[in-house]
């Protein structure tokens, strides 16, 4: 699966300091089109390297209110790790929870 963002570097001169005017309006490509499957990873630690990719992109901005906006279910979206569309700071691993020793104590 090739994840890929179609945006003019004119449609984020938003961005404080990003771009100059005098820069081209070429395609950007994001550096998340690199290696996709780690934006879809199961794991956390390929979920925070996926994360870290997101730091210095100039399209983090847009590729998160974008992904909101389309209702995107899961992955890491600008930065963020999205759950069922919505923003989660751990994702759950696979399976059932472990159960917790001190609760049955």
């Amino acid at each position: 699966m090739k994840v890929t963002l179609d945006v003019m570097i004119s449609e984020i001169s938003y961005l404080p300091g990003a771009f100059s005017e005098s820069v081209s309006t070429a395609p950007i490509e994001p550096p998340c089109t690199q290696s996709p499957e780690l934006f879809f990873a199961e794991q956390m630690p390929q979920l925070r390297a996926a994360q870290q990719v997101c730091e210095q992109c100039p399209l983090r901005a847009l590729c998160l209110s974008e992904a909101l906006e389309r209702g995107e279910p899961w992955g890491v979206w600008g930065g963020k790790i999205l759950v069922d569309g919505v923003i989660v700071e751990h994702k759950r691993g696979r399976g059932r929870p472990r159960k917790d020793e001190r609760a049955t104590a």
